[in-house]
């Protein structure tokens, strides 16, 4: 190579290295100023240091990249104006008026058609039921509008060098380069003004990252290009330093993959306050996966033996077989939160021998926005004079910030790693074998109701087994429910039997006040929060009041409840589902039971300690062993404490949120486990109850063991389909199937190939399920995590059915296309729940769509949805004409994911 073509490149890796600590000063600086309490130096700068060793290759990697293609360009005279070859600020400022006014026009109407055509094609997806319809009018739209716009460019051109030469010096590159940022800056704040509601989802550093990291790359070259040219002594010291930088590259990599990790304060900010330092950790532990469990011997990855499979943080570890399988405190586990009988406590004589039992839920309540736990604000009068009535359980943790984990764990005293759950994986529901509250007590005679202020659990299978009569659908009105309700009890309360009723009202859940009901609060998010909370109070005001003016209260036991709480940007989280701090983990619990005084108890207890709390006040056993612990010693006063024990909290990956994080409390410690990342944080909940000051650097002994516990019970008391290593290896086969319903042999980006899919149709019906399994030969390593987008859809003439899909990543976000390896045979199983309203004799088409993010993917023929086999004939109507295709209708556009 010539020393001509060596100086661009030598340039241009010089200038990736100086972008690179531009990188690392800037988010070290946001990192420190956004940390509560305030790093400490020595914690800034050993995270400064490892940001820096891991961006370092990516920036010499970007600039040697464009070095190559500066050297490419450099014979092109045109291309001189990018900047990267010849412009200097001169250049950029000579004026140009012919060129200057084309470049405005060109630029404004490049503006209007892609406003027209995003507004055709919304206009024509919405309007449009055929899908070929929707395309032709909006191919024949997007042709129009490139048409009239380049006329009016032609017609314009000229007025607009005219206009541009009077502009004088000003109708220049760098003039044109100076509106284009004003007029972007004020996009962005007009973006920011109109949908607030984004930066609550996406923080704004994320977004501004990539484009301001492009800019002073662009200008770092520009600078250097001039800085270069002609002085020879300058081109000579640019090469040695890229030499060095790519040295100092190699060295710091190899120093941060074996130190990094010892500091979890330094992974906390390298992971969670930066914008691209979680990725790379990431993507190097999968990089330097030797084994393919997940785990890496580098890189904060913890696996002790990256030679085994089978030996890695959380693996099962049986006693007496000699091997550390779970790289904790040598062989053999720990028994943790053991399984038992809820150990009972007696009961007062003055509670009635078989009383009603009356569930009010509310979901996202978060406990310190309640006026009996000290908030200012008028927000729950109602349940605040019920808390004076009732036992408050002020130390209560969730088992899951997800509603359906939640919920499904109270129901049915176990954790959410215990539970047999169902295959969906947007609804989760839950299999027959669990045995739940209330299928206890409806097979002891008491009668069972629910209703539900949403629709969304009526998709989840066996979620609401047991009870005997359900209502649930989304209402307009915030009464709907709690009228509901009250007519439900009127009728249970006719009979003798006892009953047990579920009242669950969901309108402090997102998004708030949708129906555009102004809060007495104020405009902010949590002014509307706020104001959800003082409606729903309203509404559990009238549903006590109804419950004692039927004369039902002194034989009625009232369990008042929330299943988590919800995030305002404590922890950069909002609402909830993502994170286990405790704005998210905190629920309501409070139990009112005659013949029970009123007191508060702090001792820290779990909402899945209602299971055993209720059957021991209803004086029935635990139907097998569970992880709930009855409260009615610390109801009665029998007892000060229920001892030392541990709660555990969990969010398990499901498909379409991967997340998989759990913590485990003990005393005042609660330790945080990253499970996918291998990263902790331990808080003295005591001394810092908002979880500002990660003590595991502090107190390594007390984080060790919290982890190995964690860790042991993960192993020993998980279901094996919760355990990502098995889930895994069960989805892996060793051969292509033989035979498949549905052969496709469809390639996709030289990734992997769709081979075919497998269909179960035998409870393809109104309410039933459709179960699809379909399987992928792993072609090449990519580093996209795809999501897979399964659904099911009716002909134009049934009313449209918006649910039938599952939009996941695959084996229920176990394992992601990023981590899959060449060779593998992959099955990605997924069972859809059909809706009641599906009619029968209709026909059902299931197809695949695969997603970057939100950008739909095409497969190697070029199309972005793939039919798999024909229509699925619904029984109970006429058959479908042989070979007859139904049209694949147009999928609902991406959504905001629902975190319940």
């Amino acid at each position: 190579m010539l020393d001509s073509q060596r100086a661009p490149i030598a340039r241009q890796v010089v200038v990736g290295f100086a972008c690179v600590l531009v990188a690392t000063v800037l988010e070290a600086t946001l990192a420190g100023l956004s940390e509560q309490p305030p790093l400490a130096a020595g914690e800034l700068l050993g995270a400064s240091v490892d940001l820096f060793a891991l961006y370092l290759p990516l920036g010499l990697g970007l600039g040697l990249i464009s070095g190559l293609v500066v050297v490419a360009l450099a014979p092109v005279r045109r291309l001189r104006a990018l900047g990267l070859i010849s412009l200097s600020p001169r250049d950029l400022f000579r004026p140009r008026p012919r060129g200057f006014g084309r470049l405005l026009l060109g630029t404004v109407l490049l503006g209007a058609f892609a406003g027209g055509v995003t507004f055709s094609s919304h206009t024509f997806a919405t309007r449009f039921h055929e899908p070929w319809l929707a395309a032709g009018a909006n191919a024949a739209a997007v042709v129009g509008l490139a048409a009239a716009l380049g006329l009016t460019f032609t017609i314009l051109a000229g007025p607009a060098t005219a206009l541009a030469r009077r502009m004088g010096p000003l109708a220049s590159r760098g003039t044109f380069a100076l509106l284009a940022a004003i007029g972007l800056g004020v996009g962005i704040w007009a973006f920011v003004v109109a949908f607030p509601e984004f930066f609550y989802t996406y923080r704004p550093s994320r977004v501004a990252a990539g484009p301001v990291m492009l800019a002073v790359f662009a200008v770092g070259s520009m600078i250097a290009a001039q800085l270069e040219r002609g002085r020879p002594k300058r081109v000579r010291a640019l090469r040695v330093t890229a030499l060095a930088t790519a040295g100092l590259a190699l060295l710091g990599l190899g120093w941060v993959a074996t130190s990094y990790g010892r500091s979890n304060r330094t992974r906390h900010v390298v992971e969670d306050r930066t914008v691209g330092g979680g990725a790379v950790v990431r993507t190097l532990i999968r990089l330097t996966d030797r084994d393919g469990d997940g785990f890496s011997f580098a890189f904060g990855g913890g696996d002790c033996d990256d030679s085994d499979p089978d030996v890695y943080p959380g693996a099962p570890d049986p006693a007496g077989d000699g091997i550390d399988a779970d790289c904790f405190a040598g062989d053999g586990a720990p028994a943790v939160a053991e399984l038992g009988d809820g150990r009972f406590g007696e009961v007062p004589d003055a509670l009635p021998e078989r009383p009603n039992v009356l569930f009010v839920s509310v979901d996202a309540l978060r406990p310190d926005h309640l006026g009996h736990r000290g908030y200012p604000r008028d927000t729950s009068p109602n349940i605040d004079a019920f808390a004076a009535t009732a036992v408050r359980f002020d130390g209560t943790h969730a088992s899951s910030t997800r509603s359906i984990r939640s919920m499904s764990s109270l129901m049915t005293g176990l954790y959410p790693s215990q539970i047999h759950y169902g295959q969906e994986l947007e609804w989760t529901g839950l299999d027959p074998e669990n045995e739940t509250l209330a299928e206890v007590l409806a097979g002891r005679g008491w009668q069972t109701a629910a209703t539900i202020g949403s629709g969304y659990f009526e998709r989840a299978h066996g979620f609401f087994q047991g009870f005997r009569e359900v209502v649930q659908r989304e209402e307009t009105s915030r009464s709907a429910v709690v009228d509901r309700g009250l007519s439900m009890m009127g009728r249970l309360a006719q009979r003798e039997d006892p009953w047990l009723l579920w009242v669950h009202l969901m309108n402090v859940h997102q998004p708030y006040l949708g129906d555009g009901h102004a809060s007495r609060f104020g405009d902010e998010l949590m002014d509307q929060y706020d104001e959800e909370v003082a409606l729903a109070d309203e509404q559990v005001g009238r549903l006590l009041e109804g419950l004692e003016q039927r004369g039902l209260s002194d034989r009625t036991i009232v369990v008042l409840w929330s299943d988590h709480g919800e995030a305002f940007g404590e922890h950069g989280a909002f609402g909830h589902t993502t994170t286990l701090y405790e704005e998210e983990l905190r629920a309501v619990a409070m139990i009112r039971a005659p013949g029970v005084a009123p007191r508060v108890v702090r001792e820290r207890s779990g909402l899945i300690d209602l299971f055993a709390t209720v059957l021991n006040l209803v004086r029935r056993p635990a139907p097998r062993p569970v992880a709930s612990r009855s409260l009615v010693p610390l109801m009665t006063g029998e007892a000060d404490t229920l001892g030392e024990r541990v709660l555990i909290a969990e969010i398990l990956p499901d498909g379409r949120f991967p997340f998989d994080r759990k913590c485990i409390l003990r005393g005042r410690w609660k330790l945080h486990w990253w499970v996918r990342e291998g990263r902790v944080a331990l808080f003295d909940l005591e001394a810092d109850p908002e979880e500002r000051r990660d003590r595991s650097n502090e107190q390594p002994e007390v984080a060790d063991e919290l982890l190995g516990l964690l860790r042991a019970w993960t192993s020993s008391s998980s279901r094996p389909e919760h355990q990502r290593r098995h889930a895994i290896r069960s989805n892996l086969l060793t051969a292509p199937p033989a035979h498949l319903d549905h052969r496709i042999d469809l390639g996709f980006q030289d990734a992997f190939t769709l081979l075919g899919c497998d269909v179960d149709q035998s409870d393809v019906r109104p309410g039933g399920l459709l179960v699809v399994s379909c399987y992928y030969r792993v072609d090449a390593v990519t580093n996209r995590d795809y999501q897979f987008l399964l659904s099911a859809t009716v002909p134009p003439d049934h009313p449209r059915l918006h649910h039938m899909r599952s939009e996941h990543y695959p084996v229920g976000g176990r394992y992601m296309t990023s981590e899959w390896r060449p060779g593998e045979i992959v099955r990605d199983h997924v069972e859809l729940s059909l809706p009641q309203e599906l009619r029968p004799g209709t026909t059902l088409t299931v197809s695949l769509q695969l997603r970057d993010g939100r950008v739909v993917q095409r497969f190697d023929d070029g199309r972005d949805r793939v039919q798999i086999g024909p229509p699925l004939q619904v029984p109970g109507g006429p058959p479908a004409r042989p070979g007859s295709l139904a049209p694949i209708a147009p999928l609902a556009p991406p959504t905001v994911p629902d975190p319940r």
